[in-house]
Protein backbone atom coordinates (compact mmCIF):
# COMPACT_ATOMS: atom_id res chain seq x y z
CA UNK A 1 0.00 0.00 0.00
CA UNK A 2 1.44 3.38 -0.96
CA UNK A 3 1.87 6.04 1.70
CA UNK A 4 -0.84 8.74 1.68
CA UNK A 5 0.18 11.01 4.56
CA UNK A 6 0.08 14.59 3.33
CA UNK A 7 -1.41 13.71 -0.08
CA UNK A 8 -3.23 16.75 -1.46
CA UNK A 9 -5.47 17.01 -4.54
CA UNK A 10 -6.64 20.28 -6.08
CA UNK A 11 -9.71 20.72 -8.26
CA UNK A 12 -10.10 23.89 -10.30
CA UNK A 13 -12.83 24.24 -12.92
CA UNK A 14 -13.31 20.46 -13.07
CA UNK A 15 -9.65 19.46 -13.43
CA UNK A 16 -8.23 17.34 -10.58
CA UNK A 17 -4.45 17.37 -10.09
CA UNK A 18 -2.01 16.63 -7.29
CA UNK A 19 -1.32 19.89 -5.51
CA UNK A 20 2.02 21.65 -5.58
CA UNK A 21 1.54 22.56 -1.91
CA UNK A 22 4.15 20.80 0.24
CA UNK A 23 2.16 19.16 3.03
CA UNK A 24 5.05 19.33 5.49
CA UNK A 25 5.20 23.11 5.16
CA UNK A 26 1.55 23.99 5.78
CA UNK A 27 -0.51 25.22 8.69
CA UNK A 28 -4.28 24.89 8.92
CA UNK A 29 -6.54 27.95 9.10
CA UNK A 30 -10.32 28.29 9.16
CA UNK A 31 -12.25 27.95 5.89
CA UNK A 32 -15.05 30.26 7.06
CA UNK A 33 -14.34 32.92 4.41
CA UNK A 34 -14.34 30.51 1.45
CA UNK A 35 -17.14 29.07 -0.72
CA UNK A 36 -16.48 25.68 0.94
CA UNK A 37 -16.68 27.17 4.41
CA UNK A 38 -19.90 29.01 3.56
CA UNK A 39 -21.70 25.76 2.74
CA UNK A 40 -19.83 23.35 5.02
CA UNK A 41 -22.94 22.60 7.11
CA UNK A 42 -24.70 21.53 3.88
CA UNK A 43 -21.94 19.28 2.50
CA UNK A 44 -20.26 17.81 5.60
CA UNK A 45 -22.70 14.89 6.00
CA UNK A 46 -22.59 13.88 2.31
CA UNK A 47 -18.77 14.14 2.43
CA UNK A 48 -18.70 11.89 5.51
CA UNK A 49 -20.83 9.36 3.61
CA UNK A 50 -18.50 9.48 0.59
CA UNK A 51 -15.39 8.99 2.75
CA UNK A 52 -17.05 6.37 4.96
CA UNK A 53 -18.19 4.28 2.00
CA UNK A 54 -14.56 3.82 0.93
CA UNK A 55 -12.81 3.95 4.32
CA UNK A 56 -15.36 2.90 6.99
CA UNK A 57 -12.99 3.57 9.89
CA UNK A 58 -11.87 7.07 8.84
CA UNK A 59 -10.71 9.27 11.71
CA UNK A 60 -12.15 12.69 10.83
CA UNK A 61 -13.38 15.08 8.15
CA UNK A 62 -13.06 18.84 8.54
CA UNK A 63 -12.77 22.05 6.51
CA UNK A 64 -9.86 24.45 6.55
CA UNK A 65 -7.36 26.37 4.47
CA UNK A 66 -3.74 25.43 4.04
CA UNK A 67 -1.30 28.26 4.70
CA UNK A 68 2.30 28.27 3.58
CA UNK A 69 4.95 30.82 2.85
CA UNK A 70 6.48 33.37 5.20
CA UNK A 71 4.18 33.69 8.19
CA UNK A 72 1.57 31.50 6.49
CA UNK A 73 0.66 34.33 4.13
CA UNK A 74 -0.26 32.16 1.11
CA UNK A 75 -3.71 30.63 1.71
CA UNK A 76 -5.19 27.80 -0.33
CA UNK A 77 -8.80 27.65 -1.43
CA UNK A 78 -11.18 25.85 0.93
CA UNK A 79 -9.82 22.40 1.74
CA UNK A 80 -11.55 19.24 2.89
CA UNK A 81 -9.23 17.71 5.49
CA UNK A 82 -9.56 13.92 5.62
CA UNK A 83 -7.77 11.94 8.32
CA UNK A 84 -7.64 8.14 8.12
CA UNK A 85 -5.99 5.49 10.31
CA UNK A 86 -2.46 4.55 9.20
CA UNK A 87 -2.49 1.87 6.51
CA UNK A 88 -6.27 2.07 5.96
CA UNK A 89 -6.19 3.30 2.36
CA UNK A 90 -3.94 3.98 -0.60
CA UNK A 91 -3.34 6.83 -3.05
CA UNK A 92 -5.68 5.35 -5.69
CA UNK A 93 -8.59 5.20 -3.25
CA UNK A 94 -7.79 8.68 -1.97
CA UNK A 95 -7.93 10.01 -5.55
CA UNK A 96 -11.25 8.26 -6.28
CA UNK A 97 -12.82 9.58 -3.07
CA UNK A 98 -11.41 13.07 -3.73
CA UNK A 99 -12.99 13.06 -7.19
CA UNK A 100 -16.37 12.17 -5.64
CA UNK A 101 -15.98 15.01 -3.13
CA UNK A 102 -15.10 17.44 -5.93
CA UNK A 103 -18.20 16.33 -7.88
CA UNK A 104 -20.36 17.07 -4.83
CA UNK A 105 -18.72 20.46 -4.35
CA UNK A 106 -19.15 21.30 -8.05
CA UNK A 107 -22.88 20.56 -7.66
CA UNK A 108 -22.95 23.24 -4.95
CA UNK A 109 -21.03 25.82 -6.98
CA UNK A 110 -17.57 25.28 -5.48
CA UNK A 111 -15.21 25.01 -8.45
CA UNK A 112 -11.91 25.69 -6.66
CA UNK A 113 -11.18 23.41 -3.70
CA UNK A 114 -8.65 20.98 -2.32
CA UNK A 115 -8.75 17.65 -0.46
CA UNK A 116 -5.86 16.90 1.87
CA UNK A 117 -5.32 13.36 3.17
CA UNK A 118 -3.32 12.51 6.23
CA UNK A 119 -2.90 9.48 8.42
CA UNK A 120 -4.07 9.99 12.01
CA UNK A 121 -5.47 8.02 14.90
CA UNK A 122 -8.14 9.20 17.30
CA UNK A 123 -7.16 8.64 20.92
CA UNK A 124 -9.55 8.96 23.82
CA UNK A 125 -8.03 10.95 26.69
Amino acid sequence: MSHIDGLIYHSHDGTVTPSSVAAADVHIHTADDTPLGNLWDTVVDPIRLIVGSAIPDYSSVAAGRLAQGPGGSDLSPGTVLVAVPPGSTDADTALEVSEEIFTLLDQHGVDDAMVEWTEAEVTML
